[in-house]
């Protein structure tokens, strides 16, 4: 049985998507001849994948088995869209700050530079055959 699946590309994509919903804790009940005659139907079998602009084997819903009736062949980025439709996003994209903001105001880059700690750096000694090496020193 396995040596037939090397000899067909098509049988190890289905091997692997069952394998995929079987990992998912989703049934799976369709028969490879079956599970190829929808791609057949669909005319992306060639463009099957996982990635923006391929298609893959979606359940109705996102519910129930992979079964005959309860499956269509859609783009990936419509199989994704349909999956969050659902569900709550993890936060609101426009809900107001839990906490006070800060209030941003401008800043005199003079004045901050005054306030600045000054650095200087002082060359190490015995540093010289390496080239001239510096270390920091407060003023």
């Amino acid at each position: 049985m396995r040596k037939r699946s090397l000899n067909n590309p098509l049988l190890q994509c289905f091997q692997q998507q069952r394998g995929a919903a079987k990992h998912r804790s989703i049934p799976w009940k369709l028969p490879y001849w079956e599970w190829l005659q929808i791609w057949q139907e669909s005319g992306h079998l060639e463009e099957r994948g996982c990635y923006k602009g391929e298609w893959v084997m979606a359940r109705n819903g996102d519910k129930g088995a992979y079964e005959a009736g309860n499956v269509k062949i859609v783009r990936c980025e419509t199989n994704n869209r349909e999956a969050r439709a659902g569900k709550p996003r993890a936060r609101p994209l426009c809900s107001p700050p839990s906490h006070p903001q800060p209030k941003i105001t401008r800043v005199d880059p003079l004045s901050v530079a005054i306030r600045a700690p000054l650095i200087s750096y002082k060359p190490i000694r015995g540093g010289s055959h390496l080239g001239i090496a510096y270390r920091a020193a407060r003023c």
